[in-house]
């Protein structure tokens, strides 16, 4: 009997961290997302967050019922002179708040929290859906549409900038603002 009511367990992890991946990889256009920008962002666009960072298209997605994480997606753009290298994250809204990226590995796609991101000066580094992201675990409350999440991303000066994410329903591929 306690056979059965491991391969139970087992059975239900399984379907809970496929759930989870699915989740994550739903808006992805390809597994290899290039990390740079493909487009380029008009001015208007642009959110100050710091001396010579700012930010464009923030959105965290809203929790899925019964989860306890969420991911947040933004383009960082740097107009200094100077690369900006972040090493961390934080959020009162969840737990733990960390930089992942989604590789691919044997055929799978499979999530890793990253030591750090670099926008390199006078460039863009986009954090978007099957690529690199903002995790969000252990989530308190749940992220529902038309909140807001506030993240600090913190670099290797320690210096902190803090960002609005709009929580958005980003299931059946709407992952962008309209």
């Amino acid at each position: 009997m306690n056979r059965i009511v491991q391969l139970f367990i087992g059975v239900i992890l399984l379907l809970v961290l496929a759930t989870i991946v699915r989740h994550f990889t739903a808006e992805s256009d390809a597994a290899s997302n290039h990390h740079h920008a493909h487009h380029s962002l008009q001015d208007e666009q642009l959110i100050a967050i710091g001396k010579g960072l700012s930010i464009a298209e923030p959105k965290a997605k809203a929790t899925i019922p019964g989860t306890k994480v969420s991911a947040g997606y933004l383009s960082l753009v740097n107009q200094s002179d100077s690369d900006i290298v972040f090493v961390a994250a934080r959020s009162d809204g969840a737990t733990h708040t960390e930089l992942h990226h989604m590789v691919m590995e044997n055929s799978r796609m499979s999530m890793r929290q990253v030591e750090s991101i670099t926008v390199p000066a006078h460039g863009q580094f986009d954090l978007t859906p099957g690529g690199y992201h903002i995790m969000f675990m252990d989530i308190a409350t749940p992220f529902v549409a038309g909140q807001t999440v506030v993240v600090e991303l913190i670099d290797d000066a320690q210096n902190v900038y803090p960002v609005e994410l709009p929580v958005l329903d980003m299931s059946n591929n709407h992952t962008h603002a309209h």
